[in-house]
């Protein structure tokens, strides 16, 4: 489509989702061709050759696009456990191997392809109706979001969550503490609101989800 002055601008597609992507790939060619094609879909994209020139504030802000190359994923996965904020990520990588993809899958990754050639290969994995990650990454994004809600919590909530998770009752909790059944409940109530929690079977998972992601 040409404008006034006759020259031609990229025809968006339109009907379909905006994304933002961040695009971490050392090889600049590369970079510039899967950026060029994420914007002729009408995405915006941000390019930079390596982890460390990224913002971490914009972990929870764009999809992460990177090449899965030698610890970069690692640093990543770092980033985002000082920030506690954990990304969207897809990997790709020219010649894959499958006990990468499982590791990377594992440590959160939402997705792995190959080195993408067109912006479908990109937008299969990012417009499914489930793109909220793997389980793992599910995970891990619930649990960073209860690490920042648990650092609100008082020491004593935090000590009547352990001994909930634990199976005790609040009569049980009250009767260990030395507290009113009363005032355990009120501890209760407090903490899950805090951890955004609609019943204390709810906190109780985010609690092991945590240690496992942990250990």
């Amino acid at each position: 489509m040409a404008n006034e002055s006759g020259s031609h601008m990229p025809e968006f597609k339109e009907n379909k989702a905006r994304h933002a992507f961040a695009l971490i790939e050392p090889d600049p060619q590369v970079r510039m061709a899967v950026s060029a094609m994420l914007v002729a879909e009408g995405h915006s994209v941000e390019p930079f050759d390596e982890v460390g020139e990224m913002p971490a504030s914009w972990l929870g802000r764009r999809l992460i696009l990177m090449r899965d190359v030698r610890g970069a994923f690692s640093r990543l996965v770092a980033m985002a456990d000082r920030a506690h904020i954990w990304p969207r990520v897809i990997l790709y990588a020219d010649e894959p191997a499958p006990e990468d993809i499982a590791s990377r899958i594992k440590q959160g990754a939402v997705g792995y392809i190959f080195t993408p050639e067109c912006a479908s290969q990109i937008l299969s994995i990012v417009e499914t109706d489930d793109f909220g990650g793997s389980f793992i990454s599910r995970i891990k994004w619930r649990v960073y979001q209860a690490e920042r809600a648990m650092e609100g919590l008082t020491p004593r909530e935090h000590e009547i969550l352990a001994l909930v998770a634990n199976g005790h009752t609040s009569r049980q909790i009250a009767t260990l503490l030395k507290l009113s059944t009363r005032t355990v409940e009120v501890h209760r109530a407090n903490l899950l609101s805090k951890l955004g929690a609609r019943t204390s079977a709810e906190a109780v998972r985010l609690t092991v989800e945590r240690s496992l992601m942990t250990t």
